[in-house]
């Protein structure tokens, strides 16, 4: 199954959740209805994580990947395994995982902040930019991983990136203010667009 099939598939699919035989070791009272086990494709994320960790096959690690967005940050040990997946030795792996982070919010905006400014492609570094910018506000230093990635980064289309990232933020990206007025005589018209859009939507100084 190709990964972007199985991305539609965990948008779209609910949690399949057959109820356990019985409340033993479970901690279920006697009478109470059993917790109810999230899967996906009929696997619980425990499957997805082992899979994640240990497939040497990169296209079933982004499968992985994919699956395990669709169960959400609240499942115990999807977040730390998606993390690690940042550190993939495949670029299709590392794509992946920081798109899913970053729609889960503050919580791996730490891991994604030192994605920004050490993964070697440039690809990710600018995915990884873009899906920052909606921590801006919640984590405290994103807008300074993308300020330094703005001025810093010597790849255009992180730059661009950082830049399109801090304008999410509008008022909430003010102390990148001068890596933003700086981005404005960059020699590329995209970079310098988008430094003034995202300075448009901090508001009146």
């Amino acid at each position: 199954m190709g990964v972007s099939v199985l991305l539609l598939a965990a948008c779209s699919a609910g949690s399949d959740a057959p109820a356990a035989a019985n409340g033993q070791g479970t901690g279920a009272q006697p009478g109470a209805e059993p917790a109810e086990v999230p899967r996906f494709m009929g696997h619980p994320p425990e499957y997805y994580v082992a899979q994640l960790a240990d497939s040497e096959d990169s296209d079933e690690r982004a499968q992985a990947v994919a699956a395990l967005a669709s169960f959400g940050p609240a499942v115990a040990g999807v977040v730390p395994a998606l993390i690690g997946a940042l550190a993939d030795t495949e670029t299709l792996v590392r794509v992946a995982a920081n798109r899913t982070l970053g729609k889960f919010g503050s919580d791996a905006a730490p891991a994604l902040v030192q994605a920004l400014g050490n993964d070697p492609r440039s690809e990710v570094r600018a995915g990884t930019a873009l899906v920052l910018g909606n921590s801006v506000g919640t984590h405290d230093g994103a807008v300074a991983a993308l300020a330094a990635a703005l001025n810093g980064d010597a790849a255009l289309d992180v730059r661009v990136s950082a830049a399109r990232g801090l304008s999410v933020g509008g008022a909430e990206s003010v102390t990148a203010l001068p890596a933003l007025v700086e981005a404005l005589e960059d020699p590329a018209p995209e970079l310098a667009q988008w430094a003034a859009l995202a300075l448009g939507r901090m508001g009146p100084a």
